[in-house]
């Protein structure tokens, strides 16, 4: 018994040390496509809204492209008008260096009539980055943004897809 244990180990420990053949493949990154888009309008939509960057390594990385709508910089009160597309999310970010008391966001569908209190999308106080989402997944149209206080910074509203 103790023969077959030690003859069973041996070619256990054998099988181990030797090279075990494998199918494998180099991928070739140079030619391959794994998305093929033949409609002009959806590649033109694509290449607008994202960037798309590769490193050394061969590793992607695939980021929106933000488009400002509104810059808001040094002042009392500062208010616009822009238009949306369908689908976009519309956002605000600012960087506040001072303020005095807070700073209210309000924001509105439509040319005018930003600044009523149901239109309120945010009150920050303090300096530093400051986001808000104004209206998500927005209808497509005429949007106003009323931001009110005595601030020194700059920001901006913007769209993402």
């Amino acid at each position: 018994m103790k023969k077959i244990l030690a003859i069973s180990l041996c070619m256990f420990l054998i099988s181990m040390g030797l090279p075990v053949s494998a199918a494998s493949t180099e991928m070739d990154m140079t030619g391959r496509e794994d998305v093929t888009i033949s409609d002009n309008t959806v590649q033109e939509q694509l290449l607008t809204k994202y960037k798309v960057t590769i490193d050394e390594n061969g590793n992607s990385t695939i980021v929106p492209y933000n488009t400002d709508l509104l810059q808001v910089s040094n002042g009392v009160n500062n208010s616009g008008s822009f238009k949306v597309k369908q689908g976009d999310n519309v956002k605000i970010h600012m960087y506040i260096s001072s303020v005095t008391g807070s700073i209210k966001v309000y924001a509105s569908k439509g040319s005018t009539g930003a600044y009523k209190p149901q239109n309120l999308k945010a009150t920050w106080k303090g300096t530093g980055h400051h986001y808000a989402d104004l209206f998500p997944n927005a209808d497509a149209g005429t949007y106003n943004v009323f931001v009110y206080g005595i601030f020194t910074g700059s920001g901006a509203v913007y769209e993402e897809p």
